[in-house]
């Protein structure tokens, strides 16, 4: 049952305590077997390559001096492990770049604050990231945030657009509003 839909989705990078490091071990296991594990170095060199890839596309969207919001800390929904997870990835290379970055999870911001210090404003509700930032990106599928309703910000003219890592929203509930982004399906043929 772990292959396939309950698994195996359009999306972005993966994270957590678990999967990074269980990679690792098996590429320094076969290593140690004189065994070659491409598939596992290709797969941790791609993963590691996604927060830069997402943040370069997130700053397409960004005007000058805009904000950008991460909706979402945690490595997967219902957990506050906040450890190697893309929306703290994000925040992290986004922060040293010099963008300002707010950010809201449900559970994980405990563990966010603690790993991203003052670099990120933290914030209490989807809301207020909605009425803060410029882009908006969903970095985990929580299900809070499948009903994100972007025309609460509509007066305030925000966000510009909405980056959605995991295909959570309906496309058509955001783009009268703002531009949609999709970075789990590929472009139509």
């Amino acid at each position: 049952s772990r292959i396939g839909k309950k698994y195996l989705k359009g999306g972005v990078a993966y994270g957590g305590p678990c999967f990074p490091r269980d990679n690792k071990a098996l590429v320094t296991l076969a290593h140690s077997l004189g065994a070659g594990a491409l598939i596992a170095e290709a797969t941790d060199q791609t993963n590691s390559e996604e927060p830069r890839l997402l943040a370069k596309q997130v700053m397409k969207h960004l005007p000058q001096g805009g904000i950008v919001g991460i909706l979402g800390f945690s490595y997967k929904p219902n957990t506050d492990v906040v450890e190697k997870s893309l929306g703290l990835l994000l925040a992290q290379r986004l922060a040293a770049d010099g963008v300002k970055v707010v950010g809201h999870d449900p559970v994980g911001m405990d563990n966010a604050r603690r790993a991203l210090g003052g670099s990120v404003q933290f914030l209490d509700s989807v809301s207020e990231c909605l009425e803060i930032a410029d882009v908006l990106v969903i970095t985990t599928a929580w299900a809070a945030f499948r009903g994100l309703d972007v025309t609460m910000s509509y007066n305030s003219k925000k966000p510009k657009a909405v980056v959605d890592c995991w295909d959570i929203l309906d496309p058509e509930r955001v783009v009268a509003y703002a531009k949609y982004v999709s970075t789990g399906v590929g472009p139509a043929i």
